[in-house]
This record gives structure tokens, sequence and C-alpha cells, in this order.
């Protein structure tokens, strides 16, 4: 029987708690625990800015973000601070934003889930306008994996569990071995 831990937890995280109330009941056989987290992927956030000549009064900041495959990242939060105020974008579904600010200095933060923060000042004199083309890193993972086994493993072991999590897009139940251990992600 599954137990609903709260309400905001995906379906994925029910699954979870379903795999886990059954080997409860043979858990006590599975006397060793391993935990590990995957590494943090070898990417790297880039930033390309363009700047054409301003005739207006307002200046336009927009831009495209994807991730280092060359896919689009929607529905990231933009927040634009100035000295004297904050507003929010979100990027469309093709990773795409546009806004028309006033001359002043500002600091433009990206943030995404599963995404590392993006930085950047911004000197909106009124002279020029923006275009942004930028490529977000991933964050670290937050998700740690248990590995539940009836004996002892070996390091090797232990990294080859990891391969194969990594390898199978962290879909743990095609890493498992039947009477000798599992894997459960901790969330």
């Amino acid at each position: 029987m599954c137990k609903l831990i709260s309400l905001y937890k995906s379906i994925s995280c029910l699954f979870i708690f379903c795999s886990l109330n059954t080997h409860a009941q043979k858990q006590s056989d599975y006397k060793y625990i391993y935990k590990f987290q995957l590494p943090e992927t070898n990417d790297t956030a880039k930033i390309v800015i363009d700047t054409t000549e301003n005739q207006e009064h307002l200046v336009t900041l927009k831009g495209k973000i994807t991730n280092n495959k060359s896919e689009p990242l929607s529905f990231l939060t933009i927040s634009i601070k100035s000295k004297d105020s904050t507003f929010y974008l979100t990027t469309n579904n093709e990773g795409f934003f546009e806004t028309s600010i006033k001359p002043s200095l500002y600091e433009l933060i990206i943030n995404g889930v599963g995404y590392k923060s993006f930085k950047i000042s911004v000197n909106a004199n009124g002279e020029s306008n923006f275009n942004f083309k930028l490529i977000l890193s991933k964050s670290k993972p937050l998700e740690w994996f248990d590995i539940y086994s009836k004996k002892e493993l070996s390091q090797q072991e232990i990294e080859e569990i990891k391969k194969c999590v990594q390898s199978n897009n962290q879909n743990v139940s095609k890493c498992r071995k039947k009477n000798l251990y599992y894997i459960l992600i901790e969330i």
C-alpha cells in the first residue's frame, strides 16, 4: 500500500515510494546501503550579446536561451533589476524573451530548474539595443541514489551502477539486479 507524502510530489515520487514499500518487507536482507549522486555534466554557460543603435527612448532587451545541445529552454525566469525597480519575464516555448526598458544600469538574473543561475550586468544607456544568445549550463543534480545490497559491493561495482543509472536517464529499474541489490532515488 502506498502512502502519499504530500500533494505537491510528482507521480514519479509516488512510484518510488510504492517501490520502497514493496521492498520494505525484505529490506532487512539488504544490510549494505550506498549513496551517490550523478556527477555534474561538463557543459559551460556561454553568452553572446549583439548591440544595435537605438533610435528611441526605450532600450530593447531580447534574446534566446538554449542548452548545450542548442535546444530552446522554455519557461525560464528572467529577473531584471535596477536601483529603482525589479520586474520579471519568462522565456516562451522557443526560449525567446523580449522587453523594453528605460535607460539605466540593470542586473539580469536567469533561473531555471536544473540549470545554474546566470547573472550579468547590462548598462542600458539608451544608445544601444541588446540581443542576447545564451547557453545555460546544467546544475548539479539534487537527487541522491541509494543502493540497497545484500552483499558488500566493490568500488568497481558501485561505479558500474552509477554508469548504468546515468546512461539510462536515471531509470533505476534497468540497473537493478534481482536478489542482489536495488536502487532508489532520494528526493
